[in-house]
């Protein structure tokens, strides 16, 4: 009897400890599969960090491929080509200029250089017969009549065209292939359009025009409203490439309206009479240019009686007078102004294609009010 009882206690003191064990020991696997859980977790949310952490140095030190294209560029750090690559891109002429120093005033003049910009000018240089950018910048249309020529030409009312006219009988025309190329491939990007007109096609309207010697023909829409006449302006001189293109960049800068007096462009251009439409937007440069880039006038004409261009020339004599009025730092800006409680907005960057894109959302803004 007594060793059964011994027996029993044995069993029981076994039984208790081995459950405990079992117990403690499943406790133990349990908090130990939730701690390495934790630290499963806590190491991918590190990795996230990291990441992002990365991401914001690379976009600090302009390496990331979204930000690159916009990082600012310090115009006296790019090589003379690459500065006149830019310019060609603008539409500025830097004809007789040769020191990098006045390349990079022209340059900065205009405004600020991105790196998506310059990318742009860069392709659009380089770009060989063969690519496409080299077929769309020197195509041409070839007018097959009179009639072709009005409703191409005449009819459209805010582009800009530019024609050589080949008179009866003659085959040569003013300009030869490659120089022909060489100044539509320059003028193209601002939206003006190319043309050949044979007169053997219609005399008649060459004889109307008075177009007996080869020469060229530039439509621009007359006047500052929307849906005027168009005006034929004639060049009659052989030249090179480069007196044509000053040739268009004079005529398209009288497009732009130019301001004389701080007086002028608060009474006229940054505030809003009666007798002034309040649909009608106005978009001033301020530089050191005495004639505006060419994709500044250009804008001018495909905007016609919907939004104002102005340009005002600072000098070193009134520079400190306009900034004080401006309260801005440095020129060149581009004032966006607009009926909204008459405020304006200053740009430094110098983006056609933003600008293009912004004054037609305005426009149709304005013409759903």
């Amino acid at each position: 009897m007594k060793m059964q009882w011994v027996y029993d206690l044995r069993t029981f003191l076994l039984n208790f400890i081995f459950c405990h064990v079992t117990k403690v020991s499943f406790s133990t696997v349990r908090m130990w599969f939730y701690f390495r859980l934790v630290l499963l977790a806590l190491y991918f949310l590190l990795l996230f960090f990291l990441s992002r952490l990365l991401e914001a140095v690379s976009w600090y030190q302009g390496n990331s491929p979204f930000f690159y294209s916009r990082q600012i560029l310090e115009p006296i750090s790019l090589s003379v080509l690459k500065l006149k690559q830019i310019l060609e891109s603008r539409g500025i002429s830097y004809a007789g200029v040769v020191e990098k120093q006045e390349l990079t005033a022209l340059v900065e003049s205009s405004g600020e250089v991105v790196q998506e910009e310059l990318d742009s000018a860069i392709e659009t240089e380089n770009s060989t017969p063969q690519s496409s950018i080299f077929s769309k910048t020197t195509k041409s249309t070839h007018f097959t009549c009179g009639s072709h020529f009005y409703e191409e030409v005449e009819d459209t009312k805010d582009s800009v065209w530019l024609v050589q006219v080949i008179p009866s009988g003659l085959t040569q025309p003013l300009l030869d292939t490659s120089t022909w190329k060489q100044v539509i491939s320059k003028v193209s990007r601002f939206g003006v359009r190319a043309g050949i007109f044979e007169c053997s096609l219609d005399e008649r309207l060459c004889a109307r025009k008075k177009w007996t010697t080869p020469q060229l023909v530039l439509a621009l829409p007359r006047g500052h409203r929307a849906k005027q006449e168009v005006v034929l302006h004639s060049y009659l001189f052989p030249a090179k490439a480069q007196a044509v293109l000053q040739w268009i960049r004079h005529l398209l800068a009288t497009r732009i309206k130019k301001v004389d007096s701080p007086d002028e462009l608060e009474n006229r251009w940054l505030t809003y009479s009666p007798e002034t439409p309040l649909s009608e937007i106005r978009v001033i440069l301020m530089s050191t240019m005495s004639q505006p880039p060419l994709f500044f006038s250009s804008l001018a004409i495909k905007f016609t009686g919907r939004v104002r261009f102005g340009l005002v020339n600072i000098s070193e004599n009134n520079k400190i007078q306009w900034k004080n009025k401006l309260k801005v730092s440095t020129f060149p800006v581009y004032l966006v102004v607009t009926p909204e409680k008459q405020l304006f907005t200053v740009i430094s960057v110098v983006k056609p294609l933003i600008l293009t894109a912004w004054a037609s959302f305005k426009v149709a803004e304005t013409r759903n009010e």
